[in-house]
């Protein structure tokens, strides 16, 4: 009968006094400092205190050694990140939603018995894969800057929002989850990627990978998709009716199909192999990059909310931007189009002013009639300029009348030409000046020119 009651007293004293193994001093003392814990240091750590525990954050305590997390069997939030921990044992916190583990030294992870799991950011770590197919509650992944090749993300119908940008994954499958709405998987290697059944997906972003082919068919919600600097040769938009911001610049289109993507405010295609843009029924556009293509010819009459141009380093030979708000552009570069001659404007004299980045054989009018023959109105030349003493038109035929502006748009010289084509511009001060010729025919055109 002693012995039986001693017995007892062992059992129960043994399991009032039970003790977790805790062997990283860094983490003992984390757990002493919240109170889990009285010092010294002895490696060990009362059960009790910790086995009931549902948030802890031990977050850059410079711990290496996680062993004893397995005793907080309750831990429903876990925030470890920031620390040098190589190995992280978490299979029996069945009860953990959210794991934070950023910026760490774990190679692998398992996680096929956390079911509750809602939110992973585990960013910053050298393992190679993670599954997420036994998590079905997930809603939030977060894995970026890390030496992922390989994430398994299909058919989870709670995921909303997905961050694996800046890492190696090649092949990436995120269809079916249909609640999706996020999609970060830029800076990667990516020969594949399917988005099929993702009907909620608003913002995805691509770009810098290798693919090939993009099938956004499926996704109609879309607001941003970014799939720059990939090697696509087609794309087809024609379902994504809600898209606000398009970039697909760096790839190999020759054709972009924007008919019906009504939305559209923002429109980046520069660096591709365009010789055609029909931009008429995306009227809302305020910014567009078409730069770097082999576009002929730019209609933007009806683009009355632009304010950010770029169509530098094409094969242009018209432009039509009279829009009834030129003032509204703030940023315009035409550069490097050999055979553009004029671009058809609100006020020659304002874009004249202020907007310079075109090339020499460029001007701006707000007409650009051509004329018949050889001697085609925009063809109009003047030299020297800079100029000292006088200037010459050339070719010098169908010219009626100059005028000279300064840059605040006053006239200081203006007359009839006969027989001449030099202009005396010896009383002129030292500054910026514009020509403005007009033709027998009532055409016009201003030239920039400078007096020193």
């Amino acid at each position: 009968m002693k012995n039986t009651i001693l017995i007892l007293f062992i059992l129960f004293s043994t399991i009032c006094n039970s003790q977790t193994y805790v062997p990283d001093d860094a983490f003992e003392q984390k757990l002493i400092n919240l109170g889990y814990d009285t010092g010294p240091l002895d490696d060990f750590v009362p059960t009790a205190n910790i086995n009931t525990i549902s948030t802890l954050n031990v977050s850059n305590s410079g711990i290496s050694d996680m062993t004893g997390i397995e005793d907080f069997t309750a831990l429903v939030n876990l925030s470890c990140q920031s620390n040098i921990i190589t190995n992280l044992d978490i299979t029996g916190l069945t009860n953990l939603e959210i794991l934070y583990l950023y910026d760490n030294n774990i190679s692998s992870i398992d996680l096929s018995t956390n079911t509750a799991l809602i939110k992973f950011n585990g960013g910053l770590n050298p393992y190679i894969s993670l599954d997420f197919s036994n998590n079905h509650n997930i809603e939030w992944v977060g894995s970026p800057s890390g030496s992922l090749t390989s994430i398994d993300l299909s058919g989870i119908t709670t995921l909303k929002e997905v961050y694996i940008q800046d890492n190696q994954i090649v092949a990436l499958d995120v269809s079916g989850n249909t609640n999706l709405k996020f999609l970060d998987a830029f800076n990667n290697s990516l020969t594949s990627i399917n988005l099929s059944g993702d009907t909620a997906l608003q913002y995805a972003n691509i770009y810098n990978n290798q693919l090939p082919s993009l099938d956004v068919s499926t996704n109609t919600n879309l607001f941003a998709l970014n799939c720059s600097s990939n090697i696509l040769s087609t794309l087809d938009v024609s379902a994504n009716t809600s898209l606000l911001n398009l970039s697909v610049s760096n790839n190999n289109l020759s054709n972009l199909d924007l008919n019906g993507v009504n939305a559209l405010t923002t429109l980046n295609c520069d660096n591709n192999l365009l010789t055609s843009l029909n931009i008429s029924s995306n009227i809302l556009i305020s910014n567009l990059a078409c730069n770097n293509n082999s576009l002929t010819h730019l209609d933007f009459s009806q683009h009355t909310l632009l304010n950010f141009l770029l169509i530098n380093n094409n094969n242009l030979v018209a432009v039509d931007l009279k829009n009834g708000s030129n003032t509204s552009i703030v940023l315009f570069d035409a550069r490097n189009n050999a055979s553009l001659f004029c671009i058809k404007v609100d006020d020659e004299a304002y874009s004249t002013t202020n907007w310079l980045n075109i090339d020499p054989q460029t001007d701006f009018s707000e007409d650009c009639l051509i004329g018949i023959g050889e001697n085609s109105f925009t063809n109009f030349n003047i030299y020297p300029n800079p100029a000292n003493s006088s200037i010459h038109i050339t070719p010098n035929n169908n010219i009626k009348s100059f005028s000279i502006t300064d840059v605040q748009g006053r006239l200081v010289s203006s007359n009839i030409i006969s027989d001449s084509t030099t202009i005396s511009v010896e009383g002129l001060r030292t500054g910026i000046y514009f020509l403005k010729i007009t033709t027998t025919q009532n055409q016009t055109v201003t030239k920039k020119f400078i007096k020193h």
